[in-house]
């Protein structure tokens, strides 16, 4: 028996068209479509995803593709069982990125090269040129820091992309024998295209363990590895430190690079842009929990990135499309380098959540533990330890991180006054005493990021270089918190009117890195309670107007096109720079 079902890759609006989900077979089918980018090639993916399979049941499926703009077809044979129900077909369709173009904006127009190309002798599932197309869509083309894409419609001429999809089912079965096909479907030549960039050695090494002679646990673990990137198969964190150790031997170090979303801690913390800012008044609530997980892992890192490396990145996978990627990098702190660890919650992030991250490291000179607890959201969703040991201390081979994580999601949280002792992340050898109370942090970095600390706590003609205990008079408890926050964690978004006093004490302490991690979140902004003229001209920064689309193309085209004429919003513009003027007077 068949099931049969035809859709279009666009909607009249001209986004993706939404999930479709059918029944099957005692089964429930979900049919969805989404952007992505690997090798700068704008894409769209398929995925077919097969809920309702019990533990150690296997369903064999015949999957065929039918392109009825183009007239082709292609089909697969998958075989879905619990954790690898999941079928993808990467780059069903391709398109071409436009820069500078419509409204000054990145554009990619779908469909171009690729749009289910029939199959070939050998296997070759590019088009053997590109296709003119008289029909395309135009989207706004956006990749975030995590990899995945923010796209918008801008402008409609044809949605009827038509495709099928029939799916018949083959047989249920409690076993698999050695003549059941293999998990892995057979465009071998699209999955190298795909995970290459992140295993360069793949095209041979891979081939090796899955028609070489090789044992079977070893085909089997391959077909996993490789089905966790391309197919999106999600296993649990016992199964995961198994196939990156798997990985490592097979010298695929970015295995944990390409599988969920990404979005190392460096990286999301050097992004250009954040969040828009809103103040929205918030009742006191009371912390209310609504999901408690607790997860234990245990990963076995034995390549510490050298100088010029890439991060190495871990992931830990949890419910509601959320994840925990883990970064291990080297940064350097007054000609010292340290091994530091930072972690980002990325995903589908709703709610407040209350984090918990310890690691433990068996080093040179002994056991080396740091813990740190902070509550986190889709905008402040960091935590890092800048020092967690010096970069001598820590072994060339056979390094064993313990990482216990504890994630609590709430529906609340008390504003409660903060704590007399509050602790940054370890290690800590000065105490920070403001309004009777205190912050434990570590002043070699603090001294790093701040001249005002480095003169404080290491030249000898003050007095509190050498003091355990450093009173600081000029800054309140709560500002001197979220300026550390900044410092050790990324934070860069805050209420709205603790900018003024972050960037008044960046400034006078001649602190660059929460004075820039500012400038971009103020850029980003749209709360109209920011005056960014009054910010600019008090701490001489460079921010960016956010104007209109219109007057966005009028600048870009001036240096072109010269006009005596004057802009039809002038008028208005010079009366809402008047009001601006006058609110803040």
């Amino acid at each position: 028996m068949k099931a049969t079902v035809v859709t279009n890759l666009f909607t009249k609006t001209g986004h993706l068209k939404p999930p479709v989900t059918v029944e099957h077979g005692g089964y429930t089918w979900t049919i969805s479509l989404e952007y992505s980018e690997v090798r700068n090639i704008p894409a769209i993916d398929f995925m077919l995803q097969c809920d309702g399979i019990q533990d150690g049941k296997y369903v064999a499926m015949r999957i065929e593709f039918l392109n009825f703009t183009k007239s082709t077809h292609q089909t697969f044979y998958f075989v879905f069982e619990p954790h690898r129900n999941r079928f993808c077909y990467r780059r069903i369709c391709t398109g071409v990125r436009h820069v500078n173009y419509q409204k000054g904006k990145t554009v990619a127009s779908f469909p171009i090269n690729r749009f289910m190309c029939p199959t070939s002798e050998d296997t070759v599932y590019e088009a053997p040129s590109p296709q003119s197309w008289i029909f395309y869509n135009l989207v706004t083309w956006n990749v975030l820091n995590d990899g995945r894409v923010e796209t918008t419609p801008c402008k409609i001429l044809y949605d009827k992309f038509q495709y099928g999809l029939v799916l018949d089912k083959a047989f249920d079965t409690d076993t698999l024998d050695q003549e059941t096909p293999s998990y892995w479907p057979h465009s071998y030549d699209e999955m190298i295209e795909f995970v290459e960039p992140n295993w360069p050695d793949m095209s041979h090494t891979a081939i090796e363990y899955l028609w070489g002679e090789s044992t079977e646990y070893n085909k089997q673990t391959c077909f996993d590895m490789l089905g966790a990137c391309y197919h999106k198969w999600r296993f649990d964190d016992k199964k995961l430190y198994e196939l990156n150790e798997f990985a490592y031997n097979l010298k695929f170090f970015q295995f944990m690079d390409g599988i969920g979303i990404g979005g190392g801690f460096e990286k999301i913390c050097s992004a250009s842009t954040s969040a828009d800012i809103i103040k929205i008044p918030r009742p006191p609530k009371q912390c209310c929990e609504s999901l408690c997980i607790l997860y234990h892992a245990e990963w076995n890192v034995r390549r510490i990135p050298k100088s010029g490396d890439l991060p190495s990145i871990f992931k830990i996978f949890m419910d509601h499309n959320m994840q925990w990627n883990m970064s291990f990098f080297h940064s350097t702190f007054r000609n010292q380098t340290f091994l530091s660890i930072g972690g980002v919650l990325v995903g589908d992030i709703k709610r407040s959540c209350v984090c918990s991250l310890e690691v433990s490291l068996d080093s040179k000179q002994g056991k080396i533990t740091r813990k740190f607890r902070r509550r986190l959201n889709k905008t402040q969703n960091t935590i890092c330890f800048p020092m967690f040991c010096k970069k001598e201390d820590v072994n060339s081979e056979g390094n064993i991180f313990h990482v216990n994580f504890e994630f609590q999601e709430v529906d609340g949280w008390n504003d409660e006054d903060y704590l007399n002792d509050v602790k940054m992340p370890e290690p800590n050898d000065v105490v920070l005493k403001l309004q009777d109370k205190r912050i434990a942090v570590n002043k070699t970095f603090l001294a790093h990021h701040a001249q005002f600390f480095s003169g404080l706590l290491f030249n000898e003609n003050f007095h509190q270089h050498d003091k355990a205990e450093v009173e600081i008079h000029s800054i309140g408890f709560k500002e001197m918190l979220d300026l550390l926050d900044a410092l050790y964690h990324g934070t860069k978004l805050f209420d709205v009117s603790k900018y003024y006093h972050i960037l008044q004490k960046s400034d006078e302490w001649i602190c660059e890195k929460v004075r820039c991690m500012m400038e971009k979140a103020i850029n980003n902004t749209n709360c109209q309670s920011v005056n960014k003229q009054k910010l600019r001209e008090k701490f001489k920064m460079n921010l960016v107007e956010k104007f209109s689309e219109e007057n966005k193309i009028e600048k870009r085209g001036m240096s072109g096109d010269a006009s005596d004429e004057p802009s039809p919003d002038a008028k208005k513009e010079r009366v809402e720079e008047k009001n601006d003027k006058e609110k803040f007077v």
